[in-house]
């Protein structure tokens, strides 16, 4: 079993807990890419994203610019993985078939067989000495942002499910990093940060300081305000137009932030609020505001209506865990924050029987808790 705290993860994320001391993205990814190297004792890695002008770009670790111009110009198309796709003549990023997975093991992809008789690793990978290759995808709110590869050679042991374990614990810690980075470079181009926030009018914006004061709200977010009240009446004690439901998370990772201060990151936390036939999808995270010399830690609320959003996503989760109706009726209970005897209250059943849904949910999960089942099914939200 890999040590999760061992010293050459304790640098990897020293890194990732402190993305505003990099001036742009591609500097970070050269320091998470060594601190990798050593957590996972590969000699070859890259990131590839997409750069400001929505091109395909890569940062690389011992990998030769040749086979990426190999790889650009014939051999994405053969790709097990398929992380680029060609649209209107150029290879372009795309979340493909593993992207909700987090995580893609070629060897669990590919029989053995097959990959050994393919033209990809034949001309490709074993040119390069590489034959075990493990990737991971970053996300953002908006969708892809990049992934992470890691290789070895035919030489080497594979990936343990361990290390694939462990790289799908990592992933989202360094995605929120780049997020961190990526919103730094977007509000300095824009000179203020709440300048920023007016232009995403698509969302509701709702931001408030460490004291939980709100510094700033937009009119999208008043209007899902005043239409989530008058469903969910019980609203923050200090704001009485917003609706506690929204701030739930927010407190939550205040908690997080006062009582177990740790050495990761802490990460953003998805709800799903849904009424009849309409939903919203909230995200909740700690974003730092610089002035100067001076850090401030915010707490950021983002509000979306997802219309039927919810219903495909609750489809989607239901049919991967093989989740039964009600199961899945107590799962959007647990994610809007409802205790058993809230959900057994809820839905005319008995807390008994409201633990023993809760336990199967747990073993078809492969989860021990709720905070982890939340973490889990926010994978695929």
């Amino acid at each position: 079993m890999i040590d999760p705290i061992s010293e050459n993860l304790k640098d990897l994320f020293e890194v990732i807990k402190a993305p505003n001391g990099f001036t742009d993205s591609e500097s970070f990814m050269k320091t998470v890419l060594n601190k990798l190297s050593k957590v996972f004792f590969m000699h070859q890695s890259m990131f590839v994203y997409n750069n400001e002008n929505r091109d395909v770009a890569f940062v690389l670790k011992n990998v030769d610019r040749s086979s990426v111009k190999k790889y650009l110009e014939y051999y994405f198309r053969l790709d097990p993985i398929g992380i680029l796709k060609e649209i209107s003549h150029n290879p372009q990023l795309v979340p493909g078939a593993y992207y909700q997975h987090g995580i893609a093991h070629l060897q669990n992809i590919v029989s053995p067989g097959v990959y050994l008789s393919s033209e990809y690793y034949n001309e490709f990978f074993k040119p390069q000495n590489v034959f075990h290759e493990m990737i991971g995808y970053l996300k953002s709110k908006e969708g892809i942002l990049g992934i992470v590869g890691v290789y070895r050679p035919k030489s080497s042991f594979g990936f343990t499910e361990d290390e694939v374990r462990l790289m799908h614990w990592i992933i989202p810690y360094i995605s929120l990093a780049l997020n961190t980075i990526l919103l730094s470079n977007r509000i300095e181009s824009h000179q203020s940060f709440f300048s920023l926030l007016e232009h995403q009018s698509s969302e509701g914006i709702l931001i408030f300081d460490s004291a939980m004061k709100l510094l700033f709200k937009n009119k999208r977010s008043e209007e899902y305000c005043n239409e989530l009240s008058s469903h969910f009446p019980d609203t923050f004690s200090r704001y009485n137009t917003i609706p506690n439901i929204l701030v739930k998370d927010c407190l939550a990772l205040k908690d997080e932030i006062e009582n177990f201060k740790s050495l990761f990151p802490t990460l953003p936390k998805n709800r799903l609020i849904q009424y009849k036939t309409k939903g919203f999808s909230v995200l909740t995270e700690l974003i730092e505001q610089k002035n100067h010399s001076i850090t401030k830690q915010l707490f950021l609320i983002r509000i979306k209506e997802t219309a039927d959003r919810v219903k495909t996503i609750e489809k989607k989760i239901q049919a991967l865990f093989h989740f039964t109706a009600r199961e899945t009726e107590i799962i959007r209970l647990v994610f809007e924050g409802y205790k058993n005897v809230e959900i057994a209250n809820t839905l005319f059943i008995s807390e008994t029987t409201v633990k023993n849904h809760m336990r199967h949910i747990f073993q078809k999960a492969n989860v021990k808790n709720r905070t982890s089942l939340i973490h889990i099914l926010s994978t695929f939200s």
